[in-house]
């Protein structure tokens, strides 16, 4: 298992807040399931409205390295198929695959409600 950090200032993010329960659950699963995961943001000041990479209380995104991987698309489809993140918003996914304009990444995200799927 390989636990990788982009660089320092992203590592003290990640210490800067408490990680949500559900997120510690999902990344540990990630690890274990595909021997590794490089974290490229966890906590920041809000971009905007209802962005989860900036609420005060618990962290409850982190965005991860895609290219690492021979098929991201495969790895997103199987986070969301074992992982559900809000039972009562079906759409909502746990694992989005895009570019936010600096290149493909993972964003992990949960939720209070976030579950594995049976």
């Amino acid at each position: 298992m390989e636990i990788e950090v982009k660089d320092l200032s992203v590592l003290k993010s990640l210490f800067d807040k408490l990680w949500h329960p559900k997120l510690v659950m999902v990344y540990v699963w990630i690890l274990t399931r595909f021997a590794r995961a490089l974290i490229t943001e966890g906590y920041r000041e809000p971009l905007h409205f209802n962005d989860l990479h900036g609420i005060d209380k618990l962290l409850r995104a982190l965005d991860l390295r895609s290219w690492i991987y021979n098929n991201p698309d495969k790895i997103a489809e199987n986070i969301n198929k074992h992982w559900i993140y809000d039972p009562d918003r079906p759409s909502m996914r746990v694992c989005v695959y895009h570019d936010s304009g600096q290149g493909k990444h993972f964003h992990i995200q949960v939720h209070d409600r976030t579950e594995m799927r049976v």
